[in-house]
């Protein structure tokens, strides 16, 4: 992956994603999608992403659709349960704060997003997680006190 600087200093991160039928992304689609990985758990609307790549929101929203074959709001959602799949095998967080950290405020809604996204309820998934490591140690990345992990 190569890293770049782009106007006003936003920084893109060139992937795999970034390349589609050996043609690559369109630079205003680069910038919002590094924007919404960067900060899954923001509410930024779709008007101010749009007027830091000099578009209009109808017009980023078809462009982005053409270019990732999903809307910007099925891309965010991904990006937040892609942030809450790396939170949950990783950090000693609670699924209460899991979801605020990724921006949803309902945890029932991330438990039934998440579940279909990757067919295990976030517990169980946490659950499975460690028994396929052999090992009950995760880093401790909770905000609100370094305590043991609640499996719901």
């Amino acid at each position: 992956m190569q890293t770049l600087v782009a106007a006003r200093g936003q920084r893109i991160v060139i992937s795999a994603e970034m390349f589609r039928r050996g043609t690559q992304m369109d630079h205003r689609i680069q910038v919002v999608c590094s924007e919404l990985k960067r900060c899954p758990g923001s509410s930024v609307r779709i008007s101010d992403l749009a007027k830091s790549v000099n578009l209009s929101p109808s017009r980023l929203r078809h462009l982005f659709k053409a270019e990732m074959d999903e809307s910007i709001g099925q891309y965010r959602k991904g990006a937040r349960l892609k942030t809450a799949e790396v939170l949950l095998r990783t950090t000693l967080l609670s699924v209460k704060e899991i979801t605020h950290q990724i921006g949803l405020g309902s945890d029932s809604h991330f438990t039934h997003d998440f579940k279909e996204a990757f067919g295990l309820s976030p517990t169980r998934y946490r659950a499975r997680c460690l028994e396929s490591s052999g090992s009950m140690f995760l880093s401790k990345g909770s905000q609100s006190g370094q305590r043991k992990a609640k499996l719901d």
